[in-house]
């Protein structure tokens, strides 16, 4: 695949760019406003504190403000090798300018960041649709907006998490892929591993669904011990190296000195060791049993109805907001699963979830599609089976809910004629609802 395919921008792009850049801006700024005075306050003060105590937004981290903040490392290494990294170089112009202005610029950074990533998610869906499935203008634009109002692609593009970043790489793979497929060729290997190594620095699930895309567009050349040599076991030594010297040399120091931090603060500050004892109490009611007593499986569950989880969170509150508990931490005061208070909200989920499974079934021959589904079921995996994050698997949307414009899009193209502009009316109603509801839900919370 040519670079001009990926940076090159075409005529009828232009439109699709200025929506997405619109509609970024504005969703950013909201989150730009959400506690301004507060998150801009610099000089020598606990941003840990202050962004962890201020920040609620659905269980998103706030962990990019802090590491802006401060430079620290505060993802789990071991999940995102490499996001630090990626953010020191916005650190050190966050600390650069606050010698100056007093100001922190954490907020503005991060939003112009995932400006610009979710104008690429935007362009690289359209581009799938338009290129790759063969839609046609109207229809992959359509498809693009229905994405994007699903409610957690909404709020994955404007918070401070990596999940905004994740979703324009994944979005970029899968054109890659989609592209390669169609041309019958497999993808060039310093391509492939460039992709597996960003995308697995980022969250290391990301890097499976690379080394997926790259096994069905190469086949039994995946197989060649010198395309794995480069696509695999090149890019798996670098992200081993990088974890092993960020682990010994500043997370290894770091856990130890807050740790002992952590034990004279809940000697000397009561109302700490209170708040912490209260809040650990209230995770053990509210989270279920891990499948292996291993800090690995630390986030995964055996307990927690997976009907509940499937209904409520990954059909449910991934695309439609629950009204009540709007956007709190299941991490804090917000139940596992929240039920909906309107019948609307289920029929529209049913609807949703018919379609999809009617663009499956029409697309069932379609190795892009099946391409999808691996990364679908990867995903349902870890969520569904393994139980990883149950209680608010609706916060990781953005890993895998694009199948579901792609999976309609192959629907659109198996309709008879007579059926395409009804169909059509569907989406667009489906697509408004969803922007008019979701979208003043976040706007009422944010401001």
């Amino acid at each position: 695949m040519k670079l001009s395919n990926i940076f090159g921008i075409r005529r009828e792009e232009r439109t699709v760019i200025l929506v997405a850049a619109v509609l970024m801006v504005a969703l950013n700024g909201l989150m730009v406003a959400y506690n301004h005075d507060l998150f801009t306050r610099g000089g020598n003060i606990a941003y840990y504190s202050l962004f962890t105590k201020y920040f609620v937004v659905s269980g998103y981290d706030d962990y990019t403000y802090i590491t802006l903040s401060t430079g620290k490392m505060i993802y789990a290494l071991y999940r995102h090798p490499l996001f630090t990294p990626m953010m020191y170089p916005l650190y050190l112009f966050n600390h650069w300018q606050m010698q100056y202005t007093e100001m922190n610029m954490a907020i503005y950074i991060v939003a112009a960041v995932m400006v610009v990533c979710g104008i690429c998610s935007f362009l690289f869906l359209y581009r799938i649709l338009r290129r790759v499935t063969g839609l046609s203008r109207t229809d992959s634009f359509l498809l693009t907006l229905m994405f994007y109002s699903f409610a957690h692609v909404m709020i994955s593009s404007f918070v401070p998490d990596h999940f905004g970043i994740s979703m324009s790489l994944l979005l970029l793979t899968l054109y890659a892929a989609g592209y390669h497929l169609r041309d019958g060729s497999c993808m060039g290997p310093w391509k492939t591993m460039l992709l597996f190594l960003v995308t697995s620095g980022i969250t290391l699930t990301n890097g499976a669904k690379t080394m997926l895309a790259a096994l069905w567009c190469g086949g039994r050349r995946f197989f060649d011990l010198r395309y794995l040599s480069v696509v695999f076991i090149l890019p798996v030594m670098i992200l081993s190296g990088a974890y092993t010297y960020q682990y010994y040399t500043v997370q290894l120091p770091n856990e130890r000195l807050d740790s002992i931090r952590g034990a004279q603060r809940m000697k000397t500050d009561p109302k700490f060791a209170e708040a912490h004892r209260n809040h650990e109490e209230w995770k053990k009611k509210h989270k279920g049993t891990k499948i292996i007593d291993s800090e690995l499986f630390e986030w995964t569950d055996k307990s927690m109805s997976r009907w509940d989880a499937a209904v409520e969170n990954v059909f449910g509150e991934s695309i439609q907001l629950h009204r009540r508990y709007l956007l709190q931490d299941g991490n804090s005061n917000r139940p596992g699963f929240v039920t909906y208070d309107w019948w609307l909200n289920y029929a529209v989920e049913a609807l949703i979830i018919l379609l999809f499974a009617a663009g499956l079934w029409f697309g069932r021959r379609d190795k892009f599609i099946h391409l999808c589904l691996s990364w679908f079921a990867l995903d349902m995996t870890l969520h569904m089976v393994l139980g990883f994050a149950i209680f608010e698997n609706y916060i990781m949307t953005a890993h895998w809910i694009f199948i579901i414009p792609i999976a309609i899009s192959t629907l659109f193209k198996s309709a008879k004629a007579r059926w395409r502009l009804p169909l059509r009316g569907l989406i667009a109603v489906i697509t408004l609802f969803l922007w008019i509801y979701n979208g003043t839900l976040i706007v009422e919370y944010l401001l």
